[in-house]
């Protein structure tokens, strides 16, 4: 994890950050791991109604102790990266 420095529009000081993940691969490993799940995909919807003019999307849901079984080991990696981002943030 880097932190991106962003340009200065103004003298204001503001609470947005930028980071960038490494390896960047992580995020080619989620979308690989969406796609290898097709039946696990589900169209998504907003508090139960599925309607595609508010959410247009495929969503795969799961439980926080399916974060930790084996073939999902790209979600560690993950929280791993954004909790790192969390914790240079607070330092920030």
């Amino acid at each position: 994890m880097e932190r991106v420095a962003l340009s200065k529009q103004n003298l204001s000081p503001n609470f947005i950050g930028s980071w960038m993940m490494n390896p960047q691969s992580i995020c080619d490993e989620l979308i690989a791991y969406f796609e290898s799940k097709k039946n696990r995909q589900k169209r998504g919807g907003t508090t139960g109604v599925k309607n595609t003019n508010v959410k247009n999307s495929l969503d795969i849901s799961m439980l926080p102790n399916e974060i930790k079984l084996s073939g999902n080991e790209v979600f560690d990696k993950y929280f791993y990266n954004l909790f790192s981002c969390y914790q240079d943030y607070v330092k920030e």
